[in-house]
């Protein structure tokens, strides 16, 4: 539909909460989300119709030689298109949604600062697989993002170097 092409939105927010903790500790606790929808899918026009193969009598008439409906050249009768195995075209019809909560630990101690993160969080999104049957929508392809990844700890420092002085022949 070349109407179809509507302005990708995301819409993002977090709410976090800071806690100065003894032994020069900081704390943080974030809730982390967004939101997209409108986002452009690639779709097949040109797939072959929901249930068009469950009907017998229909796959036996067009597929007289071998009525196989899992046989490729069976299901070429039965595409919009038939000369044509596969048209796409994008919609906006994707989608996504990700939330997290995450908590930090930091520490500075003389030239060395040290950094704990973990982040519990889930991603979900409509599938951006070129070829996605037409018919279904996207609705039916709402599910959790291979990019998910729910668990993620890190641990980093970071040592400051002393500043130059001045007539420093390494430097």
């Amino acid at each position: 539909d070349p109407h179809n092409h509507q302005t990708p939105v995301t819409t993002s927010y977090s709410l976090n909460i800071d806690q100065q903790l003894p032994s020069k500790i900081l704390f943080e606790l974030s809730y982390v989300g967004s939101h997209s929808h409108n986002a452009q899918n690639g779709v097949n026009i040109d797939s072959v119709p929901v249930g068009a193969l469950s009907n017998t009598a229909q796959v036996n008439s067009l597929c007289s030689s071998n009525p196989d409906p899992t046989n490729g050249t069976c299901q070429q009768q039965f595409r919009p298109f038939q000369n044509y195995t596969g048209i796409s075209a994008t919609e906006s019809t994707g989608g996504s949604q990700y939330d997290a909560l995450q908590a930090s630990l930091n520490r500075r101690v003389g030239r060395v600062t040290l950094m704990l993160n973990y982040a519990f969080s889930k991603t979900l999104a409509s599938s951006t697989a070129s070829g996605a049957f037409k018919d279904y929508g996207a609705s039916e392809y709402w599910s959790v993002s291979p990019n998910d990844r729910g668990h993620v700890l890190n641990a980093a420092y970071v040592f400051t170097l002393p500043k130059a002085v001045k007539n420093n022949q390494i430097l």
